[in-house]
C-alpha cells in the first residue's frame, strides 16, 4: 500500500476536481465542497489534521486557480481613437 500524498502542488487542477468530484465548478461551489470536508476531518468529528489541512490547500489552490482563469478571460476594451 503506498503512502497518501498530501501535498496539493503534485496533482493537477483536474485532478483536485476530480477528488472533490466537481466538475465545472463555481468557486462558491469549491468553497462550499472543501469547507465540508474540512469540517468532516476537524478535531471535532474524526481528528484527521492531515487531510483538515490538504483540503484547505486544496481550496486554496482551486480558487485561486478559477480567479486567475477570470481575470485571463477579462479583455479591458481598447482604447479608440
Amino acid at each position: 500500500m503506498s503512502a497518501f500524498d498530501y501535498n496539493v502542488d503534485n496533482y493537477t487542477i483536474t485532478e483536485l476536481f476530480e477528488i472533490l468530484d466537481l466538475y465545472d465548478p463555481t468557486p462558491d461551489e469549491i468553497m462550499d465542497t472543501t469547507n465540508q470536508f474540512i469540517q468532516k476531518f476537524s478535531p471535532s468529528r474524526e481528528d484527521r489534521p492531515e487531510l483538515v489541512t490538504f483540503f484547505q490547500n486544496i481550496q486554496t489552490k482551486l480558487v485561486r486557480y478559477m480567479h486567475s482563469e477570470e481575470d485571463d478571460q477579462y479583455t479591458p476594451n481598447e482604447k479608440q481613437t
